[in-house]
């Protein structure tokens, strides 16, 4: 059975938070976002560690070894744009699909689509 390949769509994703990372007024990066533990720049410092661990746990590393937020990011969408390079460097190997990914609820193959990286 062929899986579907899920990068195409992972890439849409990554393209819209990336807009919205680099569309952020820092003026509101105090504001509180829907979750109560996080205002905005907490809430984009999460997803530059997402993005790291995504890209750990698709080169066979353990991604709960990396923060869940990011510390000391004084300029988030700059920092945005090298993590997504890396990560995109990462997705573009076909061998990606079938590297098997330790997460906190199993193990999978790439190819089960980053969606099921981040929780």
């Amino acid at each position: 059975m062929n899986a579907i390949d899920p990068r195409p769509l992972f890439v849409r994703a990554l393209d819209q938070a990336e807009q919205l990372v680099g569309g952020t007024d820092p003026d509101h990066y105090n504001l509180q976002t829907p979750c109560d533990d996080y205002d905005v720049r907490t809430l984009e410092n999460h997803l530059l560690s997402v993005l790291t661990r995504i890209d750990l746990a698709l080169r066979g590393g353990d991604p709960l070894t990396i923060p869940v937020i990011a510390a000391g990011v004084d300029d988030i969408p700059a920092s945005w744009k090298e993590r997504r390079t890396t990560l995109d460097g990462t997705i573009a190997n076909d061998a990606v699909l079938e590297q098997i990914c330790t997460l906190p609820w199993g193990t999978l193959p790439g190819a089960a689509g980053p969606r099921r990286l981040h929780r």
